[in-house]
């Protein structure tokens, strides 16, 4: 089986997966290491009346403009014509390994996303470990490997050399995303020519 990456960002309507919503989702499609797939879309959320306005001032989004996007039900089906061209959901060791910044958040949305749109079969897509940069560059500033002041991606993205060509958005976040951790990949390809006995 060859190793299926799949690096996902999403940009929401507040902090709470079960009362607010995906406005904007972005996902990068890797299969044995190689870029096969982007993804893409801006959706309605389906409860207007949960959204923060806080989260929309980060994104830069107003609702006169959400409201001209994607239904949600539309949207999500489109994610899930995205999946389908890359896993076999009636193959359990067919699923993708999620990565992204933080990426337990974006997953969490993702699920409720789909629960939401009455799919309670989006983990025949998805694995449930995750690789994430959050915890790869906290490893490394606690080693002292890497000196960065907080771990918010922007921080992260300067340290390692990433450009970063809109914050905020989700499929600028998820590319730089994928760059930093191509970066930490490079580092751990050292140890295959070492014989680890715990491997």
């Amino acid at each position: 089986m060859r190793n299926k990456i799949l690096y996902i960002d999403t940009e929401t309507t507040g902090m709470d997966c079960v009362k607010q919503d995906i406005i904007q989702l972005a996902a990068l499609a890797e299969i044995a290491g190689e870029l096969v797939g982007e993804f893409e879309i801006f959706c309605q959320p389906y409860n207007y009346d949960a959204i923060d306005r806080k989260a929309l001032q980060v994104t830069g989004y107003k609702i006169e403009d959400i409201k001209e996007w994607h239904k949600p039900q539309t949207a999500y089906e489109e994610f899930k014509m995205f999946l389908n061209k890359y896993i076999d959901k009636y193959d359990k060791a067919d699923k993708f390994v999620v990565a992204g910044q933080n990426v337990s958040f974006d997953t969490a949305f993702v699920r409720a996303w789909a629960s939401k749109a009455g799919d309670k079969y989006i983990g025949s897509y998805m694995w449930r470990n995750e690789i994430d940069l959050k915890t790869f560059t906290a490893a490394a500033r606690a080693w002292g490997l890497l000196r960065v002041p907080d771990l918010r991606l922007e921080t992260i993205c300067a340290a390692l050399g990433v450009e970063i060509t809109k914050a905020h958005n989700a499929m600028a976040d998820i590319q730089a995303t994928r760059e930093c951790l191509r970066i930490f990949r490079k580092m751990f390809e050292r140890f295959k020519d070492i014989d680890l006995k715990i491997l």
